[in-house]
């Protein structure tokens, strides 16, 4: 690509719509889920974002497992999750413990997580089924593998 006439070979910068984008819908669709989610747990009176609820989600079943593991499962970086499971602590959601390694320490979910994540799962659960009503079932399935397709050649 040419930095002073901005366009690639064959490629006129004209024809590229952001807006329309495969990767900006992606990253606007899951920013304004994201929003409309933690909005509908404020209104219902619950204090948590929705990386807390997915964190909850990772941790919920599990004997404690480390920030490494957690990271991995919730597709964050360890210094974001870090500071998610700082304020998730400070609300008692979590709490952590010495793993095998001295220098490692597992994370595990504390009765009153456990317990915010059985009153936001409903919540969740009926705004995706509201957000996908107007699909079929298999269209909500082309869906579910085309990005998951999609998020294995991002890998």
């Amino acid at each position: 690509m040419c930095c002073s006439t901005g366009k690639k070979e064959g490629f006129p910068i004209e024809r590229f719509d952001l807006h329309s984008s495969l990767g900006f819908l992606f990253v606007n669709t899951a920013f304004q889920a994201k929003q409309n989610l933690t909005a509908l747990f404020q209104k219902e009176g619950f204090d948590a974002t929705i990386d807390q609820f997915v964190v909850m989600g990772a941790l919920m079943g599990k004997k404690g497992i480390s920030q490494k593991h957690i990271a991995q499962i919730c597709c964050k970086n360890e210094s974001n999750l870090a500071r998610i499971l700082k304020g998730m602590e400070s609300k008692g959601l979590i709490y952590r413990q010495k793993g095998e390694d001295a220098r490692s320490r597992n994370v595990f979910l504390s009765d009153e997580g456990q317990m915010l994540y059985a009153c936001l799962a409903p919540i969740a659960e009926s705004y995706m089924a509201q957000v996908l009503g107007d699909l079929s079932i298999e269209e909500r399935q082309v869906l579910a593998r085309l990005v998951l397709h999609i998020r294995e050649k991002l890998e």
